[in-house]
């Protein structure tokens, strides 16, 4: 359990001197990128390496294995996604028996796409990643992969709502898709994450989100008629069962702040606007998430992109707030930002320590592949 802890702490350590304001803005871009070379290594390697950490490593290995066998016929008629299938059936072609490489690939892409939406989005790098590693996502992208490659597709998507670029928003839904079906879920969000949200767009999905969690087995009884067949509200063990409410506490606090910053956090960038909402709608998903587990995994479609860019800039807002409110007083400034930091720190290590504590994601204890220790399909 310990690399969990390590990762993010010893990231952030690297990160402040490193992505800290240079007199120069070539070299801070320069600095930011060889920082995220650093993270791009932790998050691959450990990803790559793992053996059975994580709930669906041996689901994943036994499709591996079980594709092996299979020809492309078959293949284009598996129920799984062709942006996976197809892939894995290639490199079972080229390896053989060694599945070991399908989660190399995975944890590239994942990696890949983290990094590079942080150096794009980010105005406080290490902050980021300090929130990628503690606040769930690394511990989902062990876990949920195809959903969650597709999620961060949907997390580059998110940034055309804001620009109003329809096409090209559902050109990368329609790609994430391809990954894990839940990304169309995201397409009447095109229209929904537009509206600002205040006291009264609140009160309305409030209603509405009380209403559906309410009737959430009549609702979840009626589509699955029709898709996701063996998520039966009143059998699947993922919708009887549901995650543990402290979960849905810790991820819920930051709805506090980001509502009561909201104006000052939208006049920082239009792409704010967009990413408060996505919050908000991930918490929601959190929540259902303590009625029927399965359904939280929505919440990560929803979630990425305000961990990597809404939450340095929550951040950098309270802080400039804090300069306004003390500028005759630099000293008691100072003492103000620290103390936001320290709550921030804590708040992360806290939420890694119940996500870890619950272990939802099976990521405990972290194993490799270099241990004794039997892996299965």
């Amino acid at each position: 359990m310990a690399i969990y802890y390590i990762m993010p702490i010893l990231l952030t350590a690297i990160g402040i001197p490193m992505c800290r304001k240079q007199s120069g803005e070539k070299l801070r871009k320069i600095l930011v990128a060889a920082y995220l070379g650093i993270v791009f290594l932790v998050i691959l390697i450990p990803a790559a390496i793992r053996n059975v950490s994580g709930y669906d490593y041996n689901l994943y290995a036994g499709w591996y294995y079980d594709i092996l066998f299979k020809d492309y016929y078959w293949i284009m008629n598996w129920s799984r996604e062709k942006g996976f299938a197809v892939p894995i059936k290639i490199l079972s072609v080229v390896f053989s028996s060694d599945w070991q490489p399908m989660f190399v690939i995975i944890a590239l892409v994942v990696a890949v796409g983290i990094v590079l939406y942080i150096y794009k989005n980010s105005n406080l790098a290490y902050v980021s990643v300090a929130a990628f590693f503690t606040l769930g996502t690394y511990y989902n992208s062990l876990n949920f992969m195809r959903q969650t490659i597709a999620a961060i597709i949907v997390t580059f998507a998110l940034s055309y709502v804001a620009s109003k670029q329809f096409l090209r928003f559902l050109v990368l839904v329609l790609l994430a898709s391809c990954f894990h079906y839940s990304a169309l879920i995201m397409i009447p969000f095109y229209f929904i994450l537009r509206i600002r949200l205040n006291w009264i767009t609140l009160g309305v999905y409030s209603a509405v989100g009380a209403a559906a969690l309410i009737f959430s087995v009549q609702i979840s009884g009626f589509i699955t008629q029709y898709f996701y067949k063996g998520y039966d509200p009143m059998k699947s063990v993922h919708m009887v069962f549901g995650l543990p409410l402290n979960s849905f506490i810790a991820f819920v606090l930051p709805c506090i702040p980001i509502f009561m910053f909201r104006k000052a956090l939208i006049r920082k960038r239009t792409l704010n606007s967009v990413l408060i909402n996505a919050y908000f709608f991930a918490a929601y998903f959190s929540l259902v998430g303590v009625k029927h587990a399965v359904l939280a995994r929505f919440g990560l479609l929803f979630m990425i992109a305000p961990m990597l860019a809404l939450m340095p800039d929550l951040i950098i807002v309270i802080n400039e707030k804090i300069k306004i409110k003390f500028e005759k007083n630099a000293a008691r400034a100072k003492i103000c930002s620290l103390a936001i930091a320290a709550v921030f720190a804590s708040y992360a290590l806290m939420t890694s320590g119940i996500l870890l504590v619950n272990d939802n994601h099976g990521v405990v204890p972290y194993m490799t592949v270099f241990d004794k220790h039997e892996s299965g399909s």
